[in-house]
């Protein structure tokens, strides 16, 4: 056999694969998410407040949306009882701008009360209650009490991206089924879950 003709032959055979091959366009993968490591951070949330234990009819599902912020605080100055792990102050605001007050209840109050003012949130106007919002190893929990002694408990938590979704009560029977949207493009991590 001719060298020649076979290296002849050898280069039609590729330039047939590679016209061949042309149009195909090949999309790169895209890049993996990135989770966020702590909870940290401004989100869109809508809190819908649907207690009508006390015969407020406005409670009945009610729903407001607006911002919250979470903000790590010292987890040794937090509350009394601690099982460790990081503790946030939860503030609301109707803008992501602010201003943001300290509302663990994260707008089920102004949902329920009709735009309450800060003074009648969970923690007070001034930091009269105590409540933390507990991550342990992505178990999610409430610690310490409000202004009013009130307990709080995490009945579930869902994370589906960028949304978390939480359900919580507190011993007075008010219960806040919660929704939080990232504003940036991290996701939530896989862990989280409720916690004790």
């Amino acid at each position: 056999m001719n060298y020649s003709r076979f290296l002849l032959c050898l280069f039609y055979l590729l330039l047939l694969l590679v016209v061949a091959c042309d149009d195909e366009v090949i999309e790169p993968l895209p890049p993996p998410p990135t989770y966020a490591v702590n909870l940290e951070g401004v989100f869109m949330v809508a809190t819908h407040q649907d207690n009508t234990s006390f015969g407020l009819a406005e409670c009945a599902d009610s729903l407001w949306t607006g911002y919250a912020e979470f903000r790590l605080v010292d987890s040794l100055a937090a509350t009394a009882t601690q099982f460790g792990g990081e503790y946030y102050r939860v503030y609301s605001s109707d803008m992501a701008s602010g201003p943001f007050f300290e509302d663990p209840s994260m707008g089920g109050y102004n949902a329920c009360y009709m735009n309450a003012d800060s003074t009648i949130f969970p923690n007070g106007a001034n930091g009269e209650g105590q409540l933390r919002l507990a991550n342990s190893d992505g178990a999610l929990y409430w610690a310490g009490a409000s202004q009013w002694g009130e307990v709080y408990f995490m009945d579930s938590v869902r994370v589906a991206e960028q949304e978390l979704y939480l359900v919580y009560q507190n011993d007075y029977a008010e219960r806040f089924r919660v929704t939080l949207t990232r504003l940036d493009t991290l996701f939530w991590p896989l862990n989280l879950r409720v916690g004790q």
